[in-house]
């Protein structure tokens, strides 16, 4: 299992929502603006929400420790990435088939092409959102609280019923 660190932003039954700030895999590296992930990473890089089983029983604003079954990562990476470019293919052999004779061929495979690179990415993302969160067991899990560095009578306590 993957770990990262998250805050519950509230509940829905024995499921939190968490939020994680984003990261780049090129956080530590000197050679920042000749990189393209990291031009890539500052273009992209967002706050992100997701659900998770409250094993723990968290509350609201508690620092959790998140775990994201690998199976779970393997198969949405390999959505995310062969997806889209396999229906990029697809899109544009299609559309060069069907604009064979035409003298427009090349053209109507780019747009075949980039119709069918949208349309993976939003297969992603109906297959992110309703078949990998709607089956239990891809889910990822809140594992633990994360040590509260000062005692601060302020901030709520974590329940662990």
């Amino acid at each position: 299992m993957l770990e990262k660190n998250a805050r519950v932003l509230h509940l829905d039954g024995d499921v939190a929502v968490l939020h994680v700030a984003g990261q780049s895999a090129c956080d530590h590296c000197a050679v920042k603006s000749g990189c393209g992930t990291s031009v890539l990473a500052r273009w992209l890089n967002r706050n992100r929400h997701f659900r998770a089983w409250n094993l723990i029983h968290a509350q609201p604003g508690s620092e959790v420790i998140v775990a994201v079954p690998e199976h779970t990562l393997v198969r949405a990476s390999l959505l995310l990435y062969v997806l889209p470019i396999v229906l990029m293919i697809l899109g544009a052999a299609a559309a060069q088939s069907v604009a064979a004779s035409s003298a427009y061929s090349d053209a109507a495979a780019a747009i075949g092409g980039v119709a069918g690179l949208v349309g993976g990415f939003l297969g992603f993302r109906w297959f992110g959102a309703t078949l990998l969160s709607a089956d239990p067991h891809q889910l990822p899990v809140v594992k633990a609280a994360v040590p509260r560095a000062s005692s601060d009578p302020d901030d709520p306590p974590v329940s662990h019923r």
